[in-house]
This record gives C-alpha cells, structure tokens and sequence, in this order.
C-alpha cells in the first residue's frame, strides 16, 4: 500500500476522481452501465500510471516522427 501511495501523480488522480464520480452516480441511481464503464475507469487508471501509457503520459494518441 506504500508503495502505491508514492506512485500517485496528478494524471492517476484526475482519472481515479473521473471513475470514483461514475461509481458514485452509478450507486445512486443504480445503474449497471455507468457503474461498469466507473470500473474500466478505475482499471484503465491504475493500469495506465502502472505503464505510463494514454493521455497525460506523452503518448497521447498517434503522434508521427520524422525520419
């Protein structure tokens, strides 16, 4: 648990807050949808900052290089 509270950034945050808010609307109007799409949120953050990959990490999309 230490080590995952170290590892936090500002990127983790804003999409942990984004799933949190999901899970949330999804508890008080008991809908399964919102609910499922707050968990891919949450497993997508935490697998994200895990691997520095999606927006918010430089890689943002396709970006070309020249050669």
């Amino acid at each position: 648990m230490r080590k995952f509270l170290y590892k936090i950034d500002f990127t983790l945050v804003f999409r942990l807050s984004l799933s949190l808010i999901m899970l949330v609307a999804a508890f008080r109007q008991s809908d399964m949808v919102s609910g499922a799409f707050g968990l891919f949120l949450a497993i997508y953050a935490i697998i994200g900052a895990k691997y520095k990959v999606g927006c918010g990490y430089n890689n943002c999309g396709y970006t070309p290089r020249r050669k």
